[in-house]
C-alpha cells in the first residue's frame, strides 16, 4: 500500500484524479498491491489514522484469505492427481 501525505497541496484535484494521471505512479502502485491511502496533512482528525489501520487490516486478511484458497486449491489438484493415477494403475 501507498500512503500518500499533503493531500491538502492538490486543490481542486483530488487524488484518485491526481494517481490516474500519471502513469509511472499508477505503475507504482500497481506493484505496492494496487491500494494507497491519503493523510491531509492540515486535518488533524484522528479518523485519517483510523481509516488507514483498517484498510492495512483489510489487506492482510484479504491476502491470508487469497493464501488459504490457493493452498486448498492446490492440496485438491494433487489429491485429484492422486486419485487419477490410481484408477490408471488398476
Amino acid at each position: 500500500m501507498v500512503l500518500f501525505t499533503h493531500e491538502d497541496q492538490l486543490g481542486k484535484q483530488n487524488i484518485h484524479q491526481f494517481v490516474r494521471n500519471n502513469s509511472n505512479l499508477l505503475s507504482f502502485i500497481k506493484e505496492c498491491g494496487g491500494r494507497y491511502h491519503v493523510f491531509n496533512n492540515k486535518d488533524q482528525d484522528p479518523d485519517q489514522v483510523l481509516q488507514l489501520l483498517d484498510q492495512t487490516d483489510n489487506t492482510e486478511m484479504l491476502q491470508e484469505a487469497e493464501r488459504a484458497i490457493e493452498a486448498e486449491k492446490l492440496r485438491i489438484l494433487e489429491e485429484n492427481e492422486a486419485q487419477e493415477k490410481i484408477e490408471i494403475e488398476d
